[in-house]
């Protein structure tokens, strides 16, 4: 399998995360829609990683991966850097997450839920910038995108405008 696969695999990957952040934030479990904000933006990078023939095993936090093996490659031109600095800061907000979505948190020494955690405000600030992440990527397959890929960019579009509607 090229690296092209595998970068499609996981955009498709995140892609079928955006209907269930939209079914559960209709739904108004905001942890579910934390958590699935927080998978898919790691399966963009994931992919951008891909791309650009980084090889890598199971792992969290794919953002400071992107920032230390491509960002710091000097052949990396400087609007493709500024785009991936985006995906990175974005990737970084949303990794704050950690496992608060899914296990709760304790704040002041107290235990709090995930569905305490969260509300329609705050998710609306994930929300955003997961929306903030599929944009860059999107500059960023217009700018390095293979033919292979082209249709991955347009499916990004349609998802980033249906997670707009959520927040507008």
């Amino acid at each position: 399998m090229s690296n092209h696969t595998d970068a499609r695999n996981w955009f498709q990957m995140a892609l079928a995360d955006v209907p269930r952040v939209e079914r559960s934030f209709n739904a108004g479990d905001f942890a579910d829609v934390a958590y699935r904000i927080q998978f898919c933006s790691e399966k963009i990078i994931k992919g951008i990683l891909l791309m650009y023939g980084v090889q890598f095993k199971k792992f969290h936090e794919a953002s400071t991966i992107l920032h230390d093996e491509i960002l710091s490659n000097p052949a990396i031109d400087t609007i493709e850097s500024q785009i991936l600095n985006e995906i990175v800061n974005q990737g970084i907000s949303i990794e704050t997450l950690s496992t608060s979505p899914r296990y709760g948190n304790v704040i002041a020494g107290q235990f709090t839920l995930p569905e305490d955690l969260f509300n329609a405000e705050n998710i609306k600030e994930y929300t955003i910038q997961l929306i903030d992440e599929i944009g860059a990527l999107i500059t960023l397959l217009d700018q390095k995108s293979p033919p292979e890929l082209l249709d991955i960019k347009e499916a990004f579009m349609n998802a980033r405008d249906s997670l707009r509607s959520l927040v507008d």
